[in-house]
């Protein structure tokens, strides 16, 4: 699927890198990758998804293109829910508000932790933006209406919002998420949903009062470790750097992918150094992001309380090394009540949905078409 265009939005901690496929005119879906990715790791997929839609995906803070969060403390999931949120809104919440219709998640890591998120800050629709640009530029809502990009004042701050033209008619959208990517949504207004296996997202514990110290001592006492913390923090310029053979080989090995797969990583993952070498350029701290102590039980009532009609696509690696072995209504659909749960089982490994998408891709095309044949 061709790319339309790449380009950047400006939010309060620096850039966040984006890139478009599909048809502009069409019904929106929201990529967003997983931890030490970007977004061109949907382009194999989208090669077999439907052109009807409208993919727009951006690079997550510290990794791609896009700028890291503030260094210093140690990352956590929480941060990536607030801070995907606050991308989000400032895209596409200036001109559209409420507009997940839809959440294909792939690989969803850290979305088994999708609490309820409540706004830090004041944020801004259509009508305040305008209200603003009008006040700011004396001009009448009509002609605010026709600028393209506006500055609109937050309690942190300024901000540039570049304006999407109302044709496109975001109210709603698709979101379609890979690992880390999925820690954003939005209670009570996903209407459908799709899991590519989520290992992640069953980072459980025990439920044993030990588990706690363990729990601390391998994020928060490691981490704030001098040599540790001192690495983690370094920047790009302290980050290892290689040929670009030997990026390719370190992926190809470390994710078990084929040369193609890996070359699609690389895209937007790594950025040359001196000497004809390369860096990654995701944050150092995206290794050790901190996740919550949950049991295996508490995932399950969180999730299977949803009503949201969810399908689920679970590698047989994942499950053969025991990944769900804690989490086991992932695997019994009789395990939610609401009876909103499908799944199926795909031959391969975590990145299944970059190495052999081929596997997937008739049925989430399906799942995305239904849905839009039941909108007409």
């Amino acid at each position: 699927m061709k790319v339309l265009k790449e380009w950047f939005i400006t939010a309060p901690w620096g850039r966040v890198a984006l890139i478009s496929w599909g048809n502009p005119d069409g019904p929106p879906a929201l990529l967003v990758h997983g931890r030490q990715d970007s977004a061109a790791t949907f382009a194999p997929l989208l090669e077999l998804l439907p052109e009807t839609y409208h993919y727009v995906g951006f690079d997550i803070p510290g990794n791609g293109l896009s700028d890291p969060l503030p260094h210093g403390v140690m990352l956590c999931r929480i941060h990536f829910i607030g801070a995907l949120e606050l991308v989000v809104r400032l895209f596409y919440n200036a001109v559209y508000p409420n507009r997940i219709s839809k959440l294909v998640l792939l690989d969803p890591g850290p979305s088994w932790q999708r609490l309820q998120v409540h706004d830090p800050v004041e944020y801004f629709n259509k009508q305040k933006a305008l209200e603003s640009v009008s006040k700011a530029r004396g001009f009448t809502p009509a002609q605010a209406e026709l600028e393209k990009e506006i500055t609109i004042e937050a309690p942190w701050g300024k901000i540039r919002v570049r304006l999407v033209r109302e044709h496109y008619r975001w109210h709603k959208f698709i979101y379609i998420g890979h690992s880390l990517g999925v820690v954003l949504a939005y209670p009570g207004h996903i209407s459908r949903m799709v899991e590519l296996d989520p290992v992640p997202a069953h980072d459980s514990y025990r439920p044993d009062p030990a588990v706690i110290r363990e729990w601390y001592h391998h994020f928060y006492h490691n981490y704030y470790g001098h040599e540790q913390y001192t690495k983690l923090n370094g920047g790009g310029d302290n980050a290892p750097k290689y040929s670009f053979e030997k990026a390719l080989e370190m992926v190809m090995k470390n994710r078990s992918l084929h040369k193609e797969a890996a070359e699609c990583i690389l895209e937007r993952a790594i950025a040359p150094a001196e000497n004809g070498l390369y860096r990654f350029t995701h944050d150092q701290r995206m290794k050790r992001v901190m996740r919550f102590p949950l049991s295996g039980n508490a995932y399950g009532a969180i999730y299977t309380a949803s009503k949201t009609p969810t399908f689920c696509v679970l590698a047989q690696h994942s499950i053969d090394v025991g990944m769900f072995d804690q989490t086991p209504f992932v695997k019994d659909t009789n395990a939610w009540p609401n009876k909103n749960y499908s799944f199926t089982i795909v031959e391969g490994r975590h990145d299944v949905h970059i190495s052999h998408p081929e596997l997937m891709a008739k049925d989430i095309s399906q799942f995305l078409l239904k849905d839009l044949k039941s909108n007409l």
